[in-house]
């Protein structure tokens, strides 16, 4: 017969299964503070240094892995990685998992990961499953409940995580039974993270074929003497951004500061650059920040105008044009088109592969950025006014297309996900069980 748990997201367990704390069967280890590895010591050579950006699909990418130097590696021999072991985010992006194979050489971790070592009579790849469940994703949720800090998973209240485990042998069926399972569940979110990038590969194209060679592939060109962007139409002229846009950055709020800034009443929405969409050119007004009409510290970009992220990971990557007037973080660097230009002929013009090269072109440091000084001084192709009229009128159209059917494959992503996470939840709390000769 099942019992309670007593744990509200975990329920009814079988009668044969224990509620453990991970202190309990694991030992947790991870980079401490005064070992103060920093990012200038990373190398072309020496030990692996496994960071949260390197967690991929479960195991580690080891081409994105960055290395430190064999003392570094030498002096914390309790992060020592190997084969086999299983690791957790505890920073940016927390709760990924990943149990590490393919490993040829020696390696470490940054501050930014924990490795959890299980003890005999409890297996590691059940633990992994627990950790990608709802069950590690409700403790971390009903851990930070209120926290409107940045949210880290601390290896004191981590030491604390409780799960239900089965009898060892059960242990082993439910993770080898969750790895066919999920390894068919996982085909299929490949095959459709595929079909998404190459739609968004499509898309962004189209955009660049159309916006610096035009609609008349007969018409006559020239060479425009910049690298990334080649021949153009004759009749169309090349500028430097700042000549037809008014660019500039906005203003930050610290954390301290912002429950002064909830009210919407008599306010415009302060977007930052998580608001901003790497998928779809959009943007999320409703992240609950607003400032209000009055306040004349903060920067307003005008609707029409269009917003790129140019600092940290998603610089260059998330662009949106706005439907309505905004404030927006200093991250964000807002174009504002002169009467010349048509707004949305420069919303695709950034969003093209010609200016993406440009843009890489002069990013700084493995998670750097470009100034907006800098971003004044990119090329901008500049066609008659009348026809980037008609480029915006096509490229809408067929870009709609394009979007409507990467929201549907989000959609159908997104369901993956979510079945995966509930078939592995069911087995991971005994709410489904492996019978004796290993079938469910």
């Amino acid at each position: 017969m099942p019992y309670q748990s007593g744990i509200k997201w975990i329920g009814e367990i079988p009668n044969d299964w224990e509620i453990k704390r991970i202190k309990h069967i694991a030992t947790l280890n991870g980079r401490i503070g005064w070992q103060g590895l920093t990012s200038e010591e990373y190398c072309d050579d020496g030990a692996y240094l496994i960071t949260g950006v390197d967690f991929s699909n479960g195991g580690i990418d080891w081409n994105s892995c960055v290395h430190v130097s064999f003392d570094r590696w030498r002096e914390a021999k309790e992060i020592q990685i190997q084969n086999g072991d299983l690791l957790i985010t505890k920073d940016g992006t927390v709760g990924k998992v990943a149990i590490v194979e393919g490993l040829n050489q020696e390696c470490s971790l940054n501050s930014g990961v924990l490795r959890i070592l299980t003890k005999e009579k409890y297996n590691r790849h059940f633990l992994y499953y627990v950790l990608l469940s709802d069950v590690f994703l409700e403790w971390f949720t009903d851990r930070n409940a209120g926290n409107s800090t940045i949210i880290h998973l601390y290896q004191n209240d981590f030491n604390n995580f409780a799960y239900a485990v089965p009898p060892l042998k059960e242990q082993f069926l439910i993770a080898k039974h969750l790895d066919s399972e999920c390894e068919n569940i996982d085909r299929i979110i490949k095959e459709t993270e595929k079909q998404i990038e190459i739609l968004k590969q499509y898309k962004k194209s189209l955009i660049t074929e159309t916006v610096t060679k035009g609609l008349d592939r007969n018409a006559e060109t020239k060479e425009c003497g910049i690298i990334w962007i080649g021949s153009i139409p004759k009749h169309w002229e090349v500028k430097k951004i700042k000549y037809v846009a008014n660019v500039y950055t906005g203003n930050s709020i610290s954390d301290d500061e912002k429950e002064l800034y909830l009210d919407e009443e008599n306010a415009r929405p302060y977007i930052s650059s998580k608001d901003v969409s790497a998928d779809c050119n959009c943007i999320d007004y409703e992240n609950g920040m607003y400032i209000k009409f009055n306040d004349t510290t903060f920067k307003v970009a005008k609707k029409g105008s269009s917003v790129i992220c140019i600092e940290g990971g998603s610089a260059g990557k998330k662009i949106g044009f706005l439907d309505r007037d905004v404030c927006f973080v200093n991250k964000l660097c807002c174009l504002e088109s002169f009467s010349k230009v048509e707004p949305k002929f420069l919303n695709y013009y950034i969003q093209t592969q010609s200016f993406q090269e440009e843009f890489f072109s002069h990013i700084a440091g493995l998670i750097g950025g470009v100034s907006q000084s800098i971003l004044k001084n990119f090329a901008f192709i500049l066609p008659p006014l009348a026809v980037q009229r008609i480029i915006v009128d096509v490229l809408d159209k067929k870009c709609k297309e394009i979007e409507t059917v990467v929201t549907d494959k989000l959609a159908i992503l997104d369901n993956l996900n979510k079945y995966k996470k509930s078939f592995i939840y069911e087995f991971v709390t005994g709410k489904k069980r492996i019978n004796k000769v290993g079938n469910a």
